[in-house]
């Protein structure tokens, strides 16, 4: 499983010298540009796809979101729902260090 997944404070991966869980997932506004996954050899083609790799396939032990803020853009609202909902249902918030909000997967 992956360790960590930055839907915010992304810079996180450079200081706990791990990489993203994928190269879609480098920036989290990255997640949503389905037409950038081909430029870097993306095999899934949309960002539902990807999202759901990392989620349910990859399972991240820890998620970071910024506390009270969506995580994706307005008008990503398919994105913004299935985290949600993903997240509600398969994580506990652990911890909210300044305005980071840290979820724990649930074993």
């Amino acid at each position: 499983s992956q360790p960590v997944f930055f839907l915010e404070y992304h810079i996180g991966y450079w200081l706990l010298d791990i990489s993203p869980p994928t190269r879609a997932a480098t920036h989290p506004s990255n997640l949503c540009r389905d037409e950038a996954f081909k430029f870097y050899g993306n095999p899934r083609e949309t960002s539902m796809e990807e999202l759901a790799y990392i989620m349910e396939e990859l399972q991240p032990e820890v998620v970071v979101t910024r506390y009270e803020r969506r995580i994706f853009d307005q008008k990503e609202e398919a994105e913004n729902q299935y985290m949600l909902n993903y997240l509600a249902k398969h994580y506990k918030v652990v911890a909210l260090v300044d305005r980071a909000e840290i979820h724990q997967l649930l074993k």
